[in-house]
């Protein structure tokens, strides 16, 4: 709410800090902070200088003082100067790993205070969106004079002159943005800009299952993804991180209410498909181009996917959804052919990449076994399981990497 200093000294002050910081990166965690620019409380230093004169004048002519604090108008130069500072320095001496800057990315206010010489706004009409990016532009100049790799996020995506210069946002796609006119809420956001990454926060439980969180391939905030969801976007990460993806993808023969996101990784595509139609749906889903090479897999479902028909374009494929249920299909190159003996499977792999290993896994995405992938013929005796479970799938896996 403020300078962000005065490291609590009862807890071993700045040392401290940084002491603790330095543990958890330590254990491989990333270390971010948090602050709310928005709010500057007159118990520090700038607030008790610059509080009163800083602060937003609504258009009854009163101070804004949201949380009991004052305000800051973002289009005074000084203001944008000051929190840049700030958090370069914060970065700068405690060596945490980012920091997330609280509320950034609303509406903000209109500004009535007629001593403020305003940078964007006009008397009467907000700029507030402008005024804060040139704000989180020059945050992000500052955290990149200290490390390059810093992680700046904030409380929203902003608009897109913000988002290029943050790693994330906190999204309420499901609950502040939706509207009836949305018969399935689509973060066109993560699919423009993939690179600020969009945490959902379901504030008001409408997606329990994360049905529709994964069907757009956002991440979560404060929940975390049932297994089965994690090990897709996990196993598949480069395909949810990179940029070629397409929102709402329309082919041949595909039914109303059913929609489909892709996302793709070279020689992989993934095709997340959702049921809206407020029915049942046994049927098509997509079409897709599928050369003799390659083959299609239902991982959700564990097994090959269902062709309906053929034709020189391609693949009619089907999927049993009910309503408001999600499916995952993917496209990969043929390297495996399975089959099961007795107490052992099969497994021909062709092509293996360097390092590759065999893993043998559940329905909801376990891996009971693994193994070193070779050329040819492998054996893979069954016997060796001793992790709980009933094998569904076996992966071509490079490193974690599906």
């Amino acid at each position: 709410r403020g300078d962000y200093d005065g490291y609590n000294e009862c807890w071993g002050g700045l040392p401290a800090f940084r002491e603790a910081i330095r543990s958890y990166q330590q254990r491989e965690a990333l270390v971010t902070l948090y602050t709310d620019p928005y709010r500057l409380d007159e118990n520090c230093e700038t607030g008790r200088a610059h509080g009163q004169e800083w602060c937003v004048v609504d258009q009854t002519g009163k101070l804004s003082t949201g949380y009991e604090v004052y305000n800051p108008c973002y289009d005074l130069p000084e203001v944008r100067r000051w929190a840049a500072a700030t958090m370069e320095r914060v970065m700068r001496e405690t060596g945490a790993d980012g920091i997330r800057l609280d509320e950034v990315g609303h509406r903000g206010w209109a500004c009535y205070n007629p001593d403020h010489h305003h940078t964007f706004q006009e008397p009467g009409i907000t700029q507030w969106q402008k005024a804060a990016t040139e704000m989180v532009k020059m945050v992000r100049a500052g955290m990149d004079r200290v490390r390059p790799d810093l992680v700046l996020t904030t409380e929203f995506p902003g608009y897109d002159y913000m988002m290029p210069y943050l790693e994330g946002a906190i999204t309420y796609d499901l609950s502040v943005m939706a509207t009836p006119l949305r018969p399935l809420e689509c973060n066109l956001q993560r699919f423009y800009f993939p690179e600020c990454k969009p945490y959902e926060l379901d504030q008001q439980g409408r997606d329990p299952q994360f049905r529709k969180l994964f069907w757009n391939g956002a991440d979560s905030f404060e929940r975390y993804f049932p297994l089965r969801f994690a090990t897709i976007l996990n196993e598949n990460e480069a395909a949810y991180q990179g940029r070629d993806s397409t929102p709402l993808l329309s082919t041949p023969g595909q039914a109303p209410g059913v929609y489909v996101n892709r996302f793709a990784d070279g020689e992989k595509t993934l095709y997340h498909c959702y049921n809206a139609s407020g029915f049942t749906h046994d049927g098509t889903v997509l079409a897709v181009g599928l050369t003799p090479e390659q083959h299609l897999f239902d991982l959700l479902g564990c097994e090959e996917a269902t062709v309906r028909a053929r034709s020189a374009q391609g693949v009619a494929v089907a999927l049993y959804l009910l309503r408001n249920d999600v499916g995952c299909l993917v496209r990969l190159p043929r390297r495996l052919a399975v089959t099961h003996h007795g107490d052992e499977a099969r497994v021909v792999v062709s092509r293996p990449p360097v390092g590759a290993h065999l893993v043998l896994a559940d329905r909801e995405g376990r891996w009971l076994l693994e193994q070193e992938a070779r050329a040819g013929l492998n054996t893979v005796p069954l016997a060796r399981l001793t992790v709980p479970g009933a094998p569904s799938c076996v992966k071509l896996m490079a490193g974690r990497r599906l």
